[in-house]
């Protein structure tokens, strides 16, 4: 996820994940991939990918949202998206 979006966004996007599944209480929103955002993925497992998934998905579709421009890419952004 970190090559297509960076390493903060893809972080964060985690860390909303987990905020998503009820469990963002020791985990800020900040990019930074901690021992406590840690904790709590490997609490969730696989059974954090479809919030990650969806998440993803919702980046993408700002990043089109903001930037007309990126319309060419967003096939392939999903298409990878929802092969993981």
């Amino acid at each position: 996820m970190a090559v297509n979006i960076g390493k903060s966004e893809a972080h964060k996007i985690t860390q909303r994940a987990l905020w998503c599944m009820g469990r963002n209480k020791n985990c800020a929103d900040d990019g930074i991939f901690g021992a406590g955002t840690l904790t709590l993925v490997n609490s969730f497992g696989v059974f954090l990918m479809p919030v990650l998934r969806a998440l993803r998905l919702q980046f993408y579709e700002s990043l089109v949202a903001y930037d007309k421009e990126d319309v060419s890419f967003k096939d392939g952004w999903i298409a990878r998206t929802l092969s993981l």
